[in-house]
Parts: C-alpha cells; sequence; structure tokens
C-alpha cells in the first residue's frame, strides 16, 4: 500500500476514477457529528492506497475540505458529518450491514471500553490489515459495472438526497433541560449532552427504507407518551416552540392511487359510517373506525364488517395483484428503484411492506424539499415532523408545509413534547 497526503490524496479521492473508500472513525462509540475522521483506505483498479487524518502514528492532516468523487463506500450520512463533500457515491452498507469494517475497533472497545478515541490508539496498521482484507474481497470493475445497472433515479435518491437529508435532520439535534433529560433517561447519559442538546441517528437502511431512530440507548422513534420523559424536550429559541406535525389518515390517502379510489379528507369518518350504519358518528365511534380500518387493511383477512365497503374491495383487488407480481419477480421494486425481498413472505406481509416503502420514499421528497428551503425538522417519525421555532415563524412555517406536503396533515403546539395542543389552522 502506498500512503498518500495533501495533493496527491485529494486528487486521487476527487478523480472520475471508480474508487473502494473504506474509513474509520475516532471514536467507535460517539455520534459521528461529534467525532473525526482517523484513516482511510483506497483501493482503485490500480493499486492499494492509505493515509491518516488523526491517528497519532502519521502526521495529523484536515480532512474538512475533502471531495470524495465516484467511490464505493460504507455509511455515506456519517461521511457529510465529518464535512466531506461526497458526489456521485455508492454505499455499500445497503448490501453488507455488518459494518465488518470496524469488528477490530469491536473487539478491542470490548476490553478498553473506558478509552476515548480508541481507534486512534489502535496502531493504524493493525486497522489497515482488516480494511485492506475487506478492501481486497471487493472487486472495484464489478462493483462499478454493478452501479451503472441501477437506475438513476435509484442512486440519487437512496445514494444522495436520503443521506444528506438525514445528515441534516440529525444535526439539528433536540434541545434539552438537562435535569428532567436526566431524571427521565438516567444520569448514566449526561454524556449525550452536548451543548445542551442531543443527537438523534438515523438507520435508513432498513428493508422498506422506513428508518429506525436510536442513539445511546434511547429509541426516539418510540419515546414514551404515558411517562414525562417527553418534558425533556424543549425549544432551543428564547421564545420558541416545539411545532408538530401529523399527516391525516396517511396510509390510506398513500394507497389511494394504486386502488383507483378518491378520498374524502377525513376517510375514518366516512368509513365509520359505513361501519356503524349511521351519519353520526360518537368519538367513541370515530376512535373505534380507525382501529378497525388498520386492524384490516393489515389483517389476514377482511371481517365480516368491511366486506361490503367498496374501498376494501379494491385493497383485496390491488393486493391479489401486488402479491401476483411478488410471486413472479421474487421482489418488489418500489417507485425509485429499491428492490425489497420480503422475508416469509404472505399476501399481506407483501402489501405491508409496500406501503411502509410508499410511506418512507414520500416522505423522504417532503424531507428534501423542506430542506432546500431551509425548514430542517428535528425529529421525523414515519407521519409526522417536529420543528423547533421561533413562535414568530410559526405561521410561516405552516405555510411552508401547506405549500411543500400533499396530504392533509393537522397541528400541535407546545413548550415540550409531550406538552403539545392541537392547533386548527
Amino acid at each position: 500500500m502506498q500512503f498518500l497526503t495533501g495533493y496527491d490524496l485529494q486528487t486521487l479521492l476527487n478523480s472520475d476514477e471508480p474508487k473502494v473508500c473504506l474509513y474509520l472513525l475516532s471514536d467507535p462509540e460517539i455520534h459521528p457529528l461529534l467525532n473525526s475522521l482517523s484513516c482511510i483506505y483506497i483501493k482503485t483498479q490500480d493499486g492499494e492506497f492509505y493515509s491518516s487524518f488523526t491517528h497519532v502514528d502519521y502526521p495529523h492532516q484536515d480532512y474538512q475540505d475533502l471531495v470524495l468523487r465516484n467511490a464505493f463506500v460504507y455509511d455515506i450520512k456519517q461521511l457529510l458529518h465529518l464535512g466531506v463533500d461526497v458526489q456521485d457515491c455508492f454505499d455499500l452498507k445497503y448490501f453488507d450491514n455488518k459494518e465488518v469494517y470496524n469488528q477490530l475497533s469491536t473487539f478491542y472497545s470490548m476490553r478498553l471500553n473506558q478509552i476515548s478515541n480508541l481507534n486512534s490508539v489502535i496502531p493504524i496498521y493493525s486497522h489497515l490489515n482488516t480494511l485492506q482484507r475487506i478492501g481486497q474481497s471487493l472487486d472495484v470493475a464489478l462493483l462499478d459495472k454493478k452501479k451503472g445497472a441501477f437506475d438513476q433515479k435509484y442512486l440519487t435518491t437512496y445514494h444522495n438526497i436520503i443521506p444528506y437529508v438525514f445528515s441534516k435532520i440529525e444535526s439539528e439535534g433536540l434541545f434539552v433541560d438537562h435535569d428532567t433529560f436526566l431524571n427521565s433517561f438516567g444520569l448514566e447519559r449526561r454524556n449525550l449532552i452536548n451543548d445542551d442538546r442531543v443527537l438523534t441517528n438515523y438507520n435508513h437502511y432498513t428493508t422498506t427504507g422506513r428508518p429506525s431512530n436510536a442513539h445511546g440507548g434511547i429509541n426516539y422513534a418510540a419515546l414514551n407518551k404515558a411517562d414525562d420523559s417527553r418534558t425533556s424536550f424543549v425549544s432551543r429559541h428564547e421564545n420558541g416552540k416545539l411545532v408538530n406535525m401529523d399527516f391525516k389518515s396517511y396510509h390510506l390517502f398513500l394507497i389511494e392511487k394504486y386502488i383507483g379510489i378518491k378520498l374524502p379528507e377525513d376517510p375514518h369518518r366516512m368509513l365509520g359510517q359505513q361501519y356503524f350504519k349511521t351519519t353520526e358518528l360518537t368519538p367513541e365511534q370515530y376512535n373505534e373506525s380507525k382501529v378497525i380500518t388498520f386492524r384490516n387493511l393489515y389483517g389476514y383477512q377482511f371481517e365480516d364488517i368491511v366486506k361490503d365497503i367498496p374501498l376494501f374491495d379494491k385493497v383485496d383487488r390491488f393486493q391479489d395483484k401486488l402479491w401476483s407480481k411478488y410471486q413472479s419477480k421474487g421482489m418488489l421494486i418500489t417507485e425509485f428503484g429499491k428492490k425489497i425481498v420480503v422475508e416469509n413472505a404472505t399476501r399481506n406481509k407483501v402489501f405491508n411492506y409496500f406501503v411502509q416503502s410508499v410511506e418512507a420514499e414520500t416522505n423522504i421528497r417532503y424531507l428534501y424539499n423542506l430542506i432546500k428551503q431551509d425548514i430542517v425538522p428535528i425529529l421525523y417519525t414515519y407521519d409526522s415532523m417536529l420543528f423547533d421555532v421561533e413562535e414568530a415563524k410559526i405561521d410561516n412555517l405552516i405555510n411552508i408545509l401547506r405549500d411543500v406536503l400533499k396530504h392533509p396533515f393537522s397541528i400541535s403546539i407546545g413548550d415540550n413534547l409531550k406538552n403539545m395542543i392541537f392547533e386548527q389552522f
């Protein structure tokens, strides 16, 4: 392997020549936004190279102005957090989510878990031996050929837009009240608070593209609504509010174009009127109608109460069509070219995965369009987005949401994430 630095390194990384780039962060235990780049291994069709940035075994050099072009890497989002300009790259983690390139630091961390910046302490040649072993198993020419077989829409969405969107959301962080946060989540998590905020970490490499979101032992995709833990999350602005947007009847609206039906503004009310054969629903009946709808959409067979309702007849026909297509191809192919193989596939499970993938791809377009207008959520959870804004700017935020989002939504506003009040607008 040849050691490169400075101009020679930048020239190679910025070239159009296809390459494999494997890298290590300085500390495998902390968020990439607070991390640094330790070292990098590069493989081209002509040779193997390496460089060091913060590792003590070699002179330090800056990585903030690095441009990485036409490379095959693991986890583009992490590189964006480090300040690397990533262009036309392909994320190998969609095909290998085991993070084998981190196995060495994991081995050491189990034994030296009190040492910070662990990867900078482990001898660089130990890292390079691991990275080289992985790199030599990857054929650059074959990877480049496989990349060329993908639709450009897929490459742009999954290997450019998605890491960009989630890096932006994660960079915002969630502002917290220290005392209530530590009381709720434990004193041992005080190290998660940095500049009065905690960071989220979205895993977008899931089967359907619907991201999970956990960091430091906290599942931000499923914060408890029953206890007081949500009171920990507050606005960063002196006169600020948390504003939560919830899509209404989202999955129903997502599938309407596929089943060939036009839904009213409140489909749960329409369906409840048919379930209970009344024009005037009680609040209890309205809530029950939601339960009935989702139970039958994602259950294994329709109940008698829905069998004569046109919407479910159309859902049934679409499920048949989708299941037949899945059996023929052995996979789902989303609008943006993501291939989904459903483990232990059934007709109903395939439909469920399909809806989740439509949700994920629809939301990523919404999030990208909002971020391009400098409207960045601080938390995204499937059918909701949370924003932190100055009170005087709430109306402007709602107007932008109306313009960008093509589905009905509701708004709740509060001083913290637990005490949110539904607002009519």
